[in-house]
């Protein structure tokens, strides 16, 4: 029993005015790291002005800041919906999960197929349940799976940019090019691990101390 409060009591001291500094925190280091990427990007590659995400920092800023602000709310919905039942933890986090999947094609500017989407949004739905006990038990790790899982499906749009069915077409709308959709990516996987990071490293270390106490 106090092996268990100890446990949790990191997780619960996680309130709106945590969740809000963290959130900042990590939105300043995405924004610096990716404001990196923009210019050593546009120096290498120099990225015609048909490629939005590069032609102006502006693009960056917008959906830097959506993307961290989607991962801080997601991270308190499943702090809170960990205090709930398992089934209501399951099923609640598969559907946020499958709702998030689908929002990729508006955040996305409608690159990808939305057949692609709804299937990608299936797939993470999916394992999003089966995981559902482990998740549920750790709900700060489980944060990090449900975030590697919707980093994942963040990447369909610029994938799309290459493959699939209108990708030729999609490619000279936007004049883009493998090196530049790699830039892009990497400013994806570089906001994911940041935002995430800071949002639930701190509170898995204050986690361990409290269980050697």
């Amino acid at each position: 029993m106090s092996t268990m409060a100890a446990r949790s009591s990191p997780v619960d001291r996680v309130g709106f005015r945590w969740l809000a500094t963290s959130w900042l925190v990590a939105l300043a280091g995405s924004l610096v790291a990716n404001l990196v990427i923009y210019v050593v990007a546009r120096a290498l590659l120099n990225p015609p002005a048909k490629f939005m995400p590069l032609a102006t920092p502006l693009w960056l800023v917008v959906f830097t800041v959506l993307g961290t602000i989607g991962a801080a709310l997601t991270f308190g919905l499943v702090l809170r919906l960990a205090r709930a039942s398992l089934g209501v933890f399951r099923w609640a986090t598969a559907g946020l999960v499958f709702v998030l999947a689908l929002l990729a094609d508006t955040i996305g500017t409608g690159l990808t197929s939305p057949i692609w989407l709804l299937a990608a949004g299936v797939v993470a739905a999916v394992l999003v349940v089966l995981l559902a006990p482990r998740l549920h038990e750790d709900p700060v790790r489980g944060f990090q799976v449900i975030g590697g899982i919707m980093l994942l499906v963040s990447l369909l749009p610029p994938l799309a940019l290459l493959v699939g069915p209108s990708a030729s077409q999609v490619a000279d709308q936007w004049a883009a090019t493998p090196p530049l959709v790699i830039a892009l990516m990497v400013m994806h996987v570089v906001t994911a691990v940041i935002t995430i990071g800071l949002l639930t490293i701190p509170i898995l270390r204050n986690s361990a101390v409290a269980n050697q106490g």
